[in-house]
């Protein structure tokens, strides 16, 4: 399949953008209602803070300025608050860079977040609060409650946990029904596993349930999660997560309970495909799509040690916010590895939005395609790079997205060590593969001292490694490299002048039906 790497200029003016709900900017009730203004203010004077930075999620940049004036209004001067105007990365990523470039003491975060602990900053939610219809949840509940057995765990988008937090208040379902909870704090959870941001109850992993001799991982395996949502990202985790699970969604948006059916079997696939595309890579980009998640540097470590022990390149990519067109500029590259959010590892298996499948089933389209096809590359995330090249970490039923976890000290942290060359034979290409290091420490610092020595292209005068084979080589045997400056090749001219108007029709220039046909 051929995708250009280039947008329509006709979806681009028709595409049509969904607004989160909100309340209306006028009604002064209502926007301290939905952003929490009181407890905004409480928490600020309580913590002492003078510089505290409004991080925004994108759809809710238009209100940015009402709060803003509303919080200097109740705060009187004692606390400067600003407004950070755009992410670094994703907008569920508490974003710290941004805030320590204006030395902020503390960050509002409002609207949808991944709630990743943070290493630098305290940090003060405000999800919001989108509508939800409680008695088509009440009947959806009761219903499911009638299908199912045992018990049902529920899992939410963090919008909606107003609603969450009165249900569990109020007792309003059967002892059946078990609510997750927000992990806030960087305590570690008592009663329950730790799940995006999220303390899940009675529900054990099967690597704690072997390790304190429970078998309480068995024992839920026929329980039923219920995620209240609309899909996305989050949901998709959830789903992935409990995959040997009941698996329902309600949607807030529609008031209509499904269940969840996905090939799980098709999606392992797709990803061991990845994986063996990893042991045939020889560049591979580590690409930075957090800087906030607390442990992202030694992941970052730790894959890097990863790769040299089993001889790969690596480069670093810091691009701020991901899109096919950007990763599509680095051809050399043969796959990525994502370090980001656990809300943001699946970007690769991102669906099309549900409003442009509409479009193409009333077009009569039955195209259905992930955005994952428009990537040029395959994006893996560090837990399955460790699948693949990592000889000691062994497959599970657990799907590891959490960066902590694969950690020393985590649950699922597995030691690699440097091992000798092997080859095999790729179930890809064909050809015959090689993973890991042919000599010892002392054989690769010996190399590495002479690896650095610089030798001087005759054509190019460009400096280059004297030996092996980087992706400086790989940009040299291009056709085109960029703009070249040609110093001394191009004969000078005079200034003349130059074309007046507009892109779209400069003056005295021919339209397209006035060109003659030959």
């Amino acid at each position: 399949m051929t995708v250009p790497f280039s947008t329509n200029e006709k979806s681009a003016l028709e595409r049509s953008l969904t607004e989160a709900t909100k309340p209306k900017a006028n009604d002064l009730n209502q926007l301290i209602d939905y952003y929490e203004i009181n407890e905004t203010v409480e928490w600020i004077q309580h913590g002492q803070f003078s510089q505290v930075a409004l991080q925004f999620e994108d759809a809710l940049l238009s209100d940015a300025a009402s709060v803003y004036k509303i919080l200097n209004e109740r705060l009187n001067g004692k606390c400067e608050c600003f407004i950070l105007g755009d992410t670094t990365f994703g907008s569920c990523c508490v974003d710290e860079v941004a805030a320590k470039h204006y030395n902020a003491d503390a960050i509002v975060h409002y609207g949808d977040a991944c709630l990743s602990q943070t290493a630098r900053y305290p940090v003060f939610y405000v999800f919001g609060k989108l509508p939800i219809d409680e008695s088509s949840l009440d009947a959806a509940v009761e219903r499911l409650l009638s299908e199912v057995e045992g018990q049902i765990l529920v899992v939410f988008d963090v919008r909606y946990h107003h609603c969450m937090k009165k249900k569990e208040a109020e007792r309003s379902y059967s002892d059946r029904i078990v609510f997750s909870k927000l992990a806030l704090t960087h305590e570690t959870p008592q009663d329950g596993a730790l799940f995006h941001g999220r303390v899940i109850p009675h529900l054990v992993t099967p690597a704690a349930a072997a390790a304190d001799g429970t078998g309480t991982a068995e024992a839920t395996s026929t329980s039923t999660v219920l995620f209240i949502g609309d899909e996305g990202p989050l949901m998709l985790s959830f789903v992935y997560k409990y995959g040997n699970h009941s698996f329902y969604s309600f949607s807030p948006s529609s008031s209509t309970l499904r269940k969840e059916s996905i090939n799980f079997n098709q999606y392992l696939k797709k990803r061991f495909y990845s994986m063996e595309r990893a042991r045939d890579a020889r560049f591979i980009g580590l690409l930075i799509g957090t800087m906030s998640t607390e442990g992202y540097l030694d992941i970052l470590e730790q894959m890097k040690k990863l790769l040299t022990e089993n001889g790969k390149k690596y480069y670093y990519f810091l691009i701020g916010k991901i899109n096919p067109y950007k990763l599509a500029n680095f051809a050399e590259i043969d796959l990525f590895v994502l370090i980001s959010c656990p809300q943001s590892v699946h970007i690769h298996e991102k669906k099309l939005s549900q409003q442009k499948q509409r479009q193409e089933q009333e077009q009569g389209s039955q195209r259905r395609e992930d955005v994952s096809e428009l990537f040029f590359q395959p994006i893996l995330i560090p837990f399955e790079i460790e699948l693949a090249l990592n000889s000691n970490r062994e497959w599970s039923t657990e799907y590891v997205t959490d960066l902590r976890q694969l950690l020393p000290g985590g649950c699922y942290y597995v030691e690699s060590k440097a091992t000798k060359r092997e080859s095999s034979v790729s179930l890809i290409t064909g050809k015959l593969q090689t993973v890991g290091i042919e000599k010892n420490e002392e054989e690769l610092g010996e190399e590495e001292e002479q690896d650095t020595a610089l030798q001087r292209r005759s054509d190019a005068w460009a400096l280059s490694h004297a030996a092996g084979y980087t992706a400086a080589d790989f940009l040299q045997s291009r056709t085109w490299k960029g703009v070249e400056q040609r110093l001394g090749e191009s004969e000078s001219t005079t200034c003349v002048d130059g074309r007046r108007g507009i892109a779209s029709g400069y003056e005295g220039e021919s339209t397209q039906e006035e060109k003659p046909i030959k």
